[in-house]
């Protein structure tokens, strides 16, 4: 379940030492803003040794792992994301707690931020080996221009039991509102070792996304009024995956499902302003 307004104790490991990282520019509102988020700039390794992730601070020995690894490690037909691409990021060897982190430069977007109309959807795919409790936590933390903490959210990855006993990995998300006069955004992935020799946190696909309110939520052709068209638009990815905070998924769970059913139901037959 999420978690708003704190980070696992496990998950607090120097991230003072990137409070003065340099920033990702802002690209605006729809778009992840998280660089490398799927970890495959860089060449990943076997587990054995650190390989450093392009775009990430590394904290510890959180380290890359290629897909095909085998050894124990989620392969390519383990729960986990679609387009899992080439590799994934772990808590890495000899150490029971590690982190990877960025800071994201959302002062671009400062108008509709200090409006109290801006929102996030924080999501990634987090898991963990067999029937250990090794775990990932995602977190952000938003920070003013004068890097006063403003505000934070974090979610939990799965444990063991959440994943029946099985190594792989689980979408999960958190969105909230960003906190008025917020410049900057730091995105913490921490991994969190409970069981064997061998942080077994693992993540991948990890987003941080900017939303706008709508113009006109449900009116997906866009021809100012919520109807059939739009239902069929709806139902084409009912069921689906999507990246959270998509136009269909309300609930910004990345799954459209029956609660975001239920919404776009409500909005049915409505004109946009």
């Amino acid at each position: 379940m999420p978690v708003m307004g704190v980070f696992p104790r496990g998950s607090v490991l120097a991230l003072a030492a990137v409070a003065c990282a340099a920033g990702v520019a802002s690209a605006g509102t729809g778009v992840n803003l998280v660089q490398n988020g799927g970890f495959e700039a860089g060449a990943g390794g076997n587990g054995s040794i650190v390989v450093g992730a392009p775009g990430w601070t590394t904290l510890g020995f959180a380290t890359g792992v290629t897909w095909d690894t085998g050894a124990g490690f989620p392969g390519p037909f383990d729960p986990g994301p679609a387009d899992r691409g080439a590799n994934f990021a772990s808590g890495g060897p000899g150490n029971s707690s590690s982190a990877l982190a960025q800071v994201i430069d959302v002062s671009g977007d400062a108008a509709l931020i200090d409006s109290g109309s801006a929102s996030f959807v924080l999501s990634g795919w987090l898991g963990g080996y067999f029937n250990q409790d090794d775990h990932a936590t995602l977190g952000v933390q938003f920070f003013s221009e004068s890097s006063e903490l403003l505000g934070a959210a974090s979610v939990v990855g799965p444990l063991a039991a959440d994943r029946e006993g099985l190594t792989g990995l689980l979408q999960r998300s958190v969105s909230g509102a960003v906190p008025a006069l917020a410049r900057s955004a730091r995105v913490t992935l921490s991994f969190q070792r409970v069981a064997g020799d061998f942080n077994d946190g693992y993540a991948d696909g990890i987003g941080f996304v900017l939303r706008s309110p709508a113009a006109c939520p449900g009116d997906f052709n866009g021809d100012g009024v919520v109807s059939t068209p739009d239902l069929v638009i709806f139902l084409g990815v009912f069921g689906q995956a999507v990246t959270p905070g998509s136009a269909q998924d309300f609930n910004g769970d990345g799954v459209v499902s029956t609660p975001d059913l239920v919404s776009f139901l409500g909005l049915f037959g409505t004109a946009c302003p």
